[in-house]
């Protein structure tokens, strides 16, 4: 049912079509894309600049709008981290930010 409301909701499509690899790793950018995605691919109002995030990197605007709602700052200063995978407490930080605001 998750997966299927992911594909429906054009959060993801998975790896290749019909096929969504459930046990695959997921990194920072790949996460940033997927929390932009959920909230409906808001545009931001400005841009943000980390050193590993070129602006024609697929998930350059989401994580702008990760780090003007306040839902992450990166790293470390200047660095984003995209290639960088997620731990499960990571990914619920990043989740509840996006859920509860960046004030919760």
């Amino acid at each position: 049912t998750a997966v299927s409301w992911l594909v429906e909701s054009e959060i993801t499509a998975g790896v290749a079509p019909g096929l969504y690899r459930p046990n695959s790793v997921v990194n920072r950018g790949q996460m940033a894309q997927f929390l932009w995605k959920a909230a409906g691919s808001p545009e931001p109002a400005e841009t943000y600049s980390f050193t590993d995030v070129a602006s024609n990197d697929y998930y350059y605007t989401a994580v702008s709008w990760l780090v003007e709602s306040e839902i992450t700052a990166g790293v470390a200063p200047g660095l984003y981290g995209p290639n960088r995978q997620l731990t499960r407490g990571q990914m619920a930080q990043l989740l509840w930010k996006a859920a509860c605001g960046a004030s919760a």
